[in-house]
C-alpha cells in the first residue's frame, strides 16, 4: 500500500496517497506486532539508540516423534 500510495501520487489528490501511506504502515505495524519482531525501519534506528532490537523472532522446536523420550 506504501508503494502504491507513492505511485499514485501523480494521478489521485494527495490526502488520498497520505491516507494509504498511512495506512499501509499501520497494517504492517499491527502485522509485525503480532508476530512479535521489530518493523526494518525500525531496527536501524533501535539499535543506533542501544535498544533492545528483536529482528526475527525464535520458534520453539516441537519436539522429534521418531526419537525416543
Amino acid at each position: 500500500m506504501t508503494l502504491l500510495a507513492l505511485g499514485l501520487l501523480a494521478f489521485v489528490p494527495w490526502p488520498w496517497c497520505v491516507g494509504l501511506f498511512v495506512l499501509g504502515y499501520l497494517f504492517q505495524y499491527i502485522g509485525h506486532k503480532v508476530e512479535g519482531n521489530d518493523m526494518g525501519e525500525m531496527i536501524p534506528l533501535k539499535r543506533a539508540l542501544g535498544l533492545p532490537v528483536i529482528a526475527i523472532v525464535p520458534r520453539p522446536t516441537l519436539p522429534s516423534l521418531t526419537t525416543p523420550q
